[in-house]
């Protein structure tokens, strides 16, 4: 069967597979045909709207059909889709009743003292 697969460029390219190949498959079809230059971990299936994230799973089981449309996106190196949930922020309050410690200071006291002497005003040339 013919699968349509839509990238951000937005021309399709067409990949003709069986009903028999699984998610995996596709998606690494996707990945050569689209990204050949990222890894395949970067590349992820949508249809209907809903990510395809069960690599093992057949495309007759997933309800693929004849000419049907599944969009490509692509991130960059480094990133997975899989799983990955940011961590939570730092808390912007501490919530202990005890004062955190002041960090250390890399400052050192003046060693010199400076003396400043408040007169009337002394003009050069006068």
């Amino acid at each position: 069967m013919n699968i349509h697969l839509k990238g951000l460029e937005g021309a399709p390219h067409i990949v003709q597979v069986l009903p028999t190949n699984t998610v995996g498959e596709l998606r690494g079809l996707a990945q050569r045909q689209l990204a050949p230059l990222q890894p395949l971990s970067c590349v992820r299936l949508i249809w209907k709207s809903k990510p395809l994230e069960n690599d093992a799973q057949t495309l007759q089981e997933a309800g693929f059909t004849e000419n049907i449309v599944v969009h490509v996106v692509v991130g960059y190196a480094g990133f997975a889709y899989r799983n990955t949930v940011p961590p939570p922020p730092p808390p912007l309050f501490s919530t202990s009743a005890a004062p955190a410690a002041a960090p250390a200071s890399s400052f050192a006291p003046a060693t010199q003292a400076f003396t400043f002497t408040i007169g009337p005003p002394v003009y050069p040339g006068a």
